[in-house]
């Protein structure tokens, strides 16, 4: 059964000047089957067409927050509601999974955990591998899951530094160092960059679940109406403990 997980990033990966207003880099991970990845796609394509009539408008959390470029049209208040409620019931309906993990830039540097092969963007996706592991152990029981990894691309060199670091992982018998390489190996984990300009439905969600649960730690674990929305969607403990689990804040 094919699973994908798509990949995006809210904050940056720099270190040397860190932003006291967005201290954090986070990852966060929408892991799917594809039949339901299908459905979704639809949904989100219908959504567009209702409010466009145009399915090639990307979703950009940024854009639409500050109502720029195409989401101007959310200045038309109408227009905002009907996209917010179509939007969090596909969210509500859907089974996806979010898995994320954060960085705390400050606290990283300061316990000089930093990594110098594999930076902090490669730190936090060993975090996600390791809890996709976990998730798709669960799924496991029933079918034999087949993951591909589909992240935005940053860039040649750093696409190419993660490509590596992850061969690394799935060659060495100790994978992650937490999680061994062969428990990581049975699901495959092919990784595919993609561009933005590409218009990836699964990545524009996983860019539009990012921002929520950033803000949701920045602001000292106080929530947000979009993060309640996704909440329910976290990979959690059956018990709906997410922290730890679909959340992975490092340094805690």
């Amino acid at each position: 059964m094919k699973f994908y997980l798509f990949l995006d990033e809210s904050g940056d990966h720099g270190m040397s000047k860190i932003d006291p207003n967005f201290p954090i880099l986070l990852l966060c991970g929408v892991l799917i089957s594809d039949s339901k990845y299908q459905l979704l796609k639809q949904q989100i394509e219908q959504l567009k067409y209702d409010l466009w009539q145009d399915e090639r408008v990307i979703l950009h959390s940024r854009d639409i927050r500050r109502k720029e470029g195409p989401f101007y049209l959310f200045t038309q208040k109408e227009k905002w509601i009907y996209f917010l409620s179509e939007f969090n019931r596909i969210v509500t309906e859907s089974t996806f999974r979010v898995i994320s993990a954060v960085i705390q830039k400050e606290a990283y540097k300061d316990r000089q955990v930093a990594n110098p092969l594999i930076g902090v963007y490669g730190h936090a996706f060993t975090f996600l591998i390791e809890r996709c592991v976990f998730c798709l152990d669960e799924v496991n029981r029933d079918f034999s899951p087949e993951l591909r990894v589909i992240a935005e691309s940053r860039g040649t060199d750093a696409d190419l530094t993660i490509a590596k670091y992850l061969k690394t992982i799935k060659l060495s018998p100790r994978g992650t160092g937490f999680v061994p390489s062969h428990r990581i190996n049975q699901y495959g984990f092919s990784l595919n960059f993609m561009a933005k300009s590409k218009n990836n439905v699964g990545l524009q969600i996983a860019d539009l679940m990012a921002y929520p649960i950033a803000r949701f730690v920045i602001d000292g674990y106080t929530t947000n109406p979009s993060f309640e929305i996704l909440k329910p969607r976290i990979y959690n403990d059956g018990r709906g403990n997410f922290k730890g689990y679909g959340l992975k804040v490092f340094p805690e």
